[in-house]
């Protein structure tokens, strides 16, 4: 089955507020992204743990096929 995804937003420009991503599968939350200025964050599906990378590393993952070796 496909990751179902719902993103929230803020209802008016805010500076410094993120925005946030939540991705469930077989109605099971998986995670929750949150996007800002300044990088990108995962939460794990109890937001208990989060990860968080900058701009830059994404961007050279990604340009790397997503690998960061």
């Amino acid at each position: 089955m496909a990751h179902r995804i719902f993103m929230f937003e803020p209802k008016h420009e805010v500076t410094n507020t993120d925005v946030a991503f939540s991705v469930k599968k077989n109605g099971k939350k998986i995670g929750e992204l949150r996007v800002s200025k300044g990088s990108l964050e995962w939460y794990t599906g109890n937001g208990r743990t989060a990860y968080a990378i900058s701009w830059e590393l994404f961007d050279e993952i990604m340009t790397k096929g997503g690998s960061i070796k």
